[in-house]
């Protein structure tokens, strides 16, 4: 009798131990995992289509000697022109001395002849009117009086071409070496000007981004050396035809730089916003999380982290916006969401 009691008790405690072990075991909590929660948010987000490319200046040119001397730099503002100095167009850097140029210009006696020529036209022109000289007369008087109007502008051309004068305004960005005195050849280079007040980059697009991209959208800069800075352009020019190397298209960016803080022959990388939203739900990418091939996160209801499965919208290098499944002010969780489960018990730390 008493064997009989002691086989069904044990029997009673394997049931109910197998009863505590199936599948309609409660879930228990061993621990509250700890958790930070931040506050849902709306704002700002753009979507990029990146690239990279170098910054080239809106205009340049080089400064070209016309004739042959020896040469001395010009005086601008009471201080010599040298290398990084801000120039105009059409501005004298330098000048040369050349005695034989000056002799075959005959400055002076043509001037004096054109002014000779002049009296007498006016002087043939009063005697025709009265009947005193011939058409004939006239007209050889006229025609002295035009050549040695040209004459004399020639003769200043070639006198001009003695000053070395810069085609566009800009920085002297480069001067040669050349010693005050040196002797020059005729169409020597003797340095460049770039105006980059307003400056461009080309950059290669994708074919499968390419439709995105259209003349007018804003673009951000970041030089690797100035990485706490944004400049932005936007898109001037693109590309009809795909290169054939590459397979990409060239989208060119105009960007205005006043204070000319780039620099041709910086490398830079380029965001061309392409989409953009306000008073957007925004979510850091790194919360979100795929479950069951479904994109989700974690936020806190009554001490529990509850999952939530989240439809995704733009994306940007830190957030991305959430179309539907959360709402404005709900708690997720953006520290300690790793070993989460729906319905896991927390506790969230400041």
């Amino acid at each position: 009798m008493e064997m009989r009691l002691k086989l069904w008790f044990v029997c009673l405690l394997m049931l109910f131990l197998l009863k505590c072990g199936g599948r309609g075991a409660p879930e228990v909590d061993i621990i509250d995992v700890p958790v930070t929660v931040s506050d849902v948010e709306k704002g700002s987000i753009e979507e990029y289509v990146s690239s990279t490319g170098t910054i080239k200046p809106v205009s340049e040119a080089d400064v070209i000697t016309e004739a042959s001397g020896f040469i001395q730099m010009a005086v601008a503002s009471e201080k010599k022109v040298t290398e990084g100095s801000r120039v105009k167009s059409n501005q004298i850097i330098a000048r040369l001395k050349n005695p034989e140029l000056v002799n075959n210009a005959r400055v002076e006696s043509r001037k004096k002849a054109m002014e000779t020529a002049e009296r007498e036209y006016e002087k043939q022109k009063s005697l025709y009117e009265k009947g005193g000289v011939t058409l004939r007369e006239l007209q050889t008087a006229d025609q002295n009086r035009v050549d040695s109007k040209y004459n004399y502008e020639a003769s200043l051309i070639m006198m001009d071409k003695l000053n070395v004068r810069v085609l566009i305004s800009g920085i002297l960005v480069k001067l040669e070496k050349i010693t005050e005195g040196d002797f020059v050849n005729a169409n020597t280079v003797i340095g460049k000007i770039m105006n980059y007040d307003r400056v461009y980059v080309e950059v290669n697009v994708s074919n499968t981004d390419i439709a995105k991209i259209n003349i007018g959208q804003k673009a951000k800069l970041v030089n690797y050396a100035l990485p706490d800075e944004v400049f932005t352009g936007e898109v001037t020019e693109i590309s009809r035809i795909i290169d054939s190397e590459s397979r990409t298209y060239k989208v060119t960016v105009s960007i205005n730089n006043p204070e000319r803080k780039l620099r041709p022959g910086m490398f830079v990388k380029v965001d061309i916003v392409v989409r953009a939203k306000e008073n957007a739900i925004l979510v850091p990418r790194y919360v979100v999380l795929i479950r069951n091939n479904k994109d989700v996160v974690f936020v806190v209801e009554k001490q529990r982290a509850v999952t939530k499965e989240v439809v995704l919208g733009l994306e940007d290098k830190e957030n991305v916006e959430i179309l539907s499944g959360l709402e404005e002010g709900e708690r997720i969780v953006v520290k300690g969401y790793e070993t989460l489960k729906n319905k896991t018990k927390v506790t969230v730390s400041k």
